[in-house]
């Protein structure tokens, strides 16, 4: 099956002082560039949800919210339920937009503050999601769950119990997937692959590790 990534961008980034986190620099590029050179070769398409400006109306021009994505020349969509109008839904509005945009029948979800995400990220959740023949397969490290690193499939009943959640006021997306068929692949206890660039120092410690000031 053809699998179609989509890297969430849309969050408001509060710990690291209110910027698009996608867009911050990261060893002279963009953070979500790095995620790009992790995913782009393990899948067949490859989609960006980014950020609506909240004080935007929705009928107004968004080419100013899209312009600093649309530069890495892949297609970018908005979460339409973390629109001006309703409460924020977190990450799980762009994993609706995502479900909703994607053309393959396999939807992989990261988010951009990962930029050292492994090779073989897409091939192992898609072996256990064949294997369990499950809907959703989520990538852990020991006891600790990524919840929005995940492969999905693109079908109905997931995107339809989805909705329901998000209608129902829900937004964590280990509470969405509990009642799907859910199968977790552990990448092991002592990775930090899946580490997140949440604030100035997080940003910090990583520029050290590409250095190589530190293991």
């Amino acid at each position: 099956m053809g699998i179609t990534a989509v890297i969430l961008a849309g969050g408001a980034g509060r710990r690291m002082g209110g910027a698009d986190k996608g867009l911050v620099p990261l060893a002279g590029r963009a953070l979500i560039s790095h995620v790009i050179d992790c995913i782009e070769p393990q899948v067949d398409e490859l989609i960006i949800s980014a950020r609506l400006n909240r004080g935007a109306d929705r009928s107004a021009d968004r080419s100013a919210d899209r312009r600093g994505y649309l530069d890495f020349g892949y297609p970018v969509i908005f979460d339409d339920v973390n629109d001006a109008t309703q409460a924020p839904a977190g990450p799980l509005a762009g994993v609706a937009a995502g479900l909703a945009a994607a053309r393959e029948a396999l939807v992989l979800f990261a988010a951009c503050d990962m930029p050292a995400l492994p090779q073989d990220l897409v091939s192992r959740l898609n072996a256990a999601l064949d294997s369990a023949q499950a809907e959703i397969a989520v990538a852990v490290t020991g006891e600790r769950v990524h919840p929005v690193v995940m492969l999905a499939r693109r079908v109905e009943r997931v995107d339809q119990h989805l909705r329901a959640y998000m209608a129902s006021g829900g937004r964590r997306a280990d509470g969405w997937y509990a009642e799907l068929a859910v199968v977790r692949v552990d990448f092991g206890p002592a990775s930090t692959a899946f580490a997140n660039i949440n604030t100035p120092d997080d940003l910090a410690t990583h520029e050290a590790r590409l250095a190589g000031r530190m293991p």
